[in-house]
């Protein structure tokens, strides 16, 4: 409708009903063209909605990220489902994984024993460096992204990804660097590519009057509460806390530890009272 994204939808209980189309998690479109349904999923993160606009499942898991892992890590894991019993305690999961991928590694010619798993636990999943950069570390390798500005063109960016992983002294391969111009012109691995695909939906729900503010989990995603406080308060020139509160609303987002308890964004007609960027 116009410009924006506008969710049309009859529900189970007879009443016709207008949202806007966008996931109240991240910005992601919701749905494309018509059909029948009893619940709209967002393909982004799974979060789910019902067709009267309510809430029906917020997902609170870390997502599977296995095709960004060394291809030892993935091996470690394949042999943990092997050989760990059903029901076997998360502790003892959480000892069982550092230890085989430590076998995994040694079997490269790569160690890692001068550090304790305390030593991993502290080095932690996913780093982001003001402005614009993400790090997702593991015990032999990361992936780095950096989104740069693409001159003066808003709806598209340069997106470097670095992919860098441990090897044995002398091992090491040549340093590779490709230029893509289409992102779609390579095979990427599931995980990259489902992201890429989710990008043109994502930028025309964060375009649309119905995203008001990303509802960051507040669990699940305590790096990216730190890193929207920390540019927003750099924007606004406001002081340092020693510590951001996940429920404080700033310019970039407003974690609520009931993410979708608004339900999705119902449509109103132009003109009337409504928050909008």
């Amino acid at each position: 409708m116009a410009d924006d994204l506008i969710l049309d939808v009859r529900g189970e209980d007879g009443v016709l009903r207008a949202f806007f189309n966008v996931c109240q998690h991240r910005g992601k479109q919701l749905a494309t063209g018509a059909g029948q349904t009893t619940t709209f999923i967002c393909r982004y993160h799974g979060w789910s909605w019902n067709t009267d606009g309510t809430t029906r499942e917020v997902i609170d898991l870390h997502r599977d990220t296995g095709a960004l892992f060394t291809a030892r890590r993935v091996h470690a894991m394949k042999r943990l489902a092997e050989e760990m019993p059903t029901g076997a305690s998360y502790m003892d999961l959480l000892i069982a994984m550092d230890r085989l991928h430590r076998e995994e590694g040694k079997k490269d010619g790569v160690s890692w024993d001068q550090f304790t798993l305390e030593d991993v636990g502290a080095l932690g999943l996913d780093w982001h460096v003001l402005p614009n950069m993400a790090f997702l570390l593991q015990e032999d390798g990361a992936i780095a992204y950096i989104a740069r500005s693409n001159g003066d063109d808003p709806d598209s960016c340069v997106f470097d990804i670095y992919s860098l992983e441990r090897f044995a002294p002398g091992q090491a391969p040549a340093f590779q660097h490709d230029v893509i111009e289409d992102w779609r012109s390579v095979p990427w691995p599931l995980v990259p590519h489902q992201d890429f695909e989710n990008v043109g939906e994502i930028r025309a729900g964060l375009q649309s009057r119905g995203d008001r503010f990303g509802r960051v989990n507040p669990v699940a995603e305590l790096t990216c509460i730190n890193s929207h406080y920390h540019v927003g308060r750099l924007v606004e020139g406001r002081p340092r806390k020693s510590r951001p509160d996940p429920h404080e609303k700033n310019w970039l987002c407003q974690a609520s530890h009931a993410p979708a308890r608004g339900g999705l964004g119902a449509a109103r007609p132009w003109g009337r009272s409504q928050e909008t960027r």
